[in-house]
């Protein structure tokens, strides 16, 4: 059995070696909830713009277009804006628009969509765009939550020097920056996350790992000795000048410890999983089309002005049209060749994306169910909906949530990321507490976060009390 008072001296030392990126990490939480409450940007809109497709502006068909440097393509599909309406046709992560009345291509046709998404989600037809720019990889302004890459990066010279990120191909927003939000976004991946240690998928997670754990290990010998010692303490006299600052560190610590200890444990968690990178872009899939893959007639499918968005997919070697409509979360798929409505379309496709993602077998599927709302078991953080949820009954209990309009997945979920999760959106966000609120929920995590920090401020007077003492 270790002396107590060794294990006083690597309670007090480890604590010396914690405080600092204890401290950044506590000041730089105390951002997140002030952002997400009293300085949180709305954007105008939270849906994509409709389509409004109007067949009488087709003037050129889609076979006539599908030619030369379109040839071949990934996807097509059709975007109005402008009071125009064009083929929108994605090939290598590049874009290009065919006028549907001219066949002629919009010069600059990816920039002037991206500039008319912004300014939709900004909600400001004024706003002078300043600089244009294509996002590829997520970065310290544009995080993963964000999930929508490739991404535009629209910058305006507006009061607030406000950054709008969209995605193309879907319509979506991606995020919107301003000036305060790229400095809590510094903040916080500099002192919370850690970016400066790069994006290396090993020491980054070390790193925070091993402080984590050793803050925890610090709580835990701190109750400890505070539970053998407690009668001791007691019997002392509690106001004498060389006492006081232990006892008001204790008195502050005991209680204190239950935020302590579900920090830094869920943080070590959490930092633990990052040895293995999380990239769900990496599954978007890449099918190939030509002319033979094409239909005209798609213009021609019953309920064509309630059209939300058109794409192609490709289903056991075959090709469909994509078709979602507004204010309906399943889409519906059509033959490329006859036009002939493939019925459970969207499951079906849900399914055949969870089994090449997964590398799973077709008879491990137990069930499939669609999503339309965030919950407790796909929360807000994976962004995309509606998404199917395809259950495998392998040795892991796989999930796949399945975003049918991208093909990419909105979670991977096993046993072992599952409980990771747990961990961290019940001991790190609180979400035990949702019963409560959003705003009262951030506001117990703050003041949890400051009871943390008066722990660090005590132990640190009695740490210098000792050194003056020698």
């Amino acid at each position: 059995m270790m002396k107590k008072s060794n294990l006083y001296k690597i309670h007090r030392y480890l604590s010396i070696i914690c405080l600092l990126p204890v401290l950044f990490w506590c000041v730089s939480g105390l951002t997140h909830p002030i952002m997400a409450n009293w300085f949180r940007i709305q954007p105008a809109h939270r849906k994509a713009p409709v389509t409004n497709i109007d067949t009488t502006l087709i003037q050129t068909k889609v076979t006539e277009v599908v030619k030369g440097d379109l040839a071949t393509f990934h996807n097509l599909g059709v975007k109005t804006f402008a009071n125009k309406m064009y083929y929108f046709f994605e090939k290598e992560n590049t874009y290009h628009f065919v006028d549907v009345s001219t066949g002629n291509v919009l010069a600059q046709g990816a920039k002037k969509y991206a500039t008319y998404l912004a300014k939709y989600y900004l909600g400001n037809k004024n706003a002078t765009v300043t600089a244009i720019s294509v996002v590829h990889q997520f970065n310290s302004e544009y995080k993963v939550i964000n999930r929508h890459l490739p991404a535009y990066k629209v910058s305006f010279n507006d009061d607030a020097q406000s950054d709008v990120y969209v995605h193309l191909p879907s319509g979506n927003l991606g995020t919107i920056n301003n000036h305060f939000k790229r400095t809590q976004l510094w903040v916080f991946s500099t002192f919370h996350n850690w970016d400066f240690l790069g994006d290396n998928h090993t020491l980054k997670p070390l790193v925070v790992f091993s402080f984590s754990l050793a803050t925890f290990v610090v709580g835990i010998l701190g109750l400890y000795l505070y539970a053998i010692n407690r009668k001791k303490y007691k019997k002392r006299k509690k106001q004498t000048d060389k006492l006081k600052n232990r006892n008001i560190h204790r008195y502050i610590s005991v209680p204190a410890s239950i935020f302590f200890l579900m920090f830094s444990f869920s943080g070590a968690y959490h930092a633990f999983q990052k040895f293995e990178p999380y990239n769900l872009n990496q599954y978007q899939p890449k099918p190939v089309f030509n002319h033979q893959d094409i239909h005209q007639n798609i213009f021609s499918i019953d309920g064509i002005e309630r059209v939300q968005r058109i794409s192609m997919v490709k289903m056991e070697g075959k090709s469909y049209y994509r078709v979602s409509f507004v204010k309906n979360p399943q889409a519906n798929y059509y033959s490329a060749d006859c036009l002939e409505l493939l019925l459970h379309g969207d499951e079906l496709y849900a399914k055949q994306r969870a089994i090449e993602i997964t590398g799973l077998k077709k008879e491990e599927i137990v069930n499939v169910n669609l999503i339309t709302r965030f919950q407790n078991s796909y929360g807000f953080i994976n962004k995309r909906l509606p998404v199917y949820e395809v259950i495998f009954k392998d040795d892991k209990a796989t999930k796949c949530y399945v975003e049918t309009a991208s093909g990419i997945p909105g979670a991977l979920v096993n046993k072992a990321k599952k409980r990771e999760a747990l961990s961290f959106v019940m001991l790190h966000k609180f979400h035990f507490l949702d019963f409560l609120g959003k705003g009262n929920r951030d506001i117990i995590i703050a003041l949890a976060v400051l009871s943390v920090l008066l722990v660090l401020y005590s132990g640190l007077r009695v740490f210098v009390q000792l050194v003056k003492n020698r």
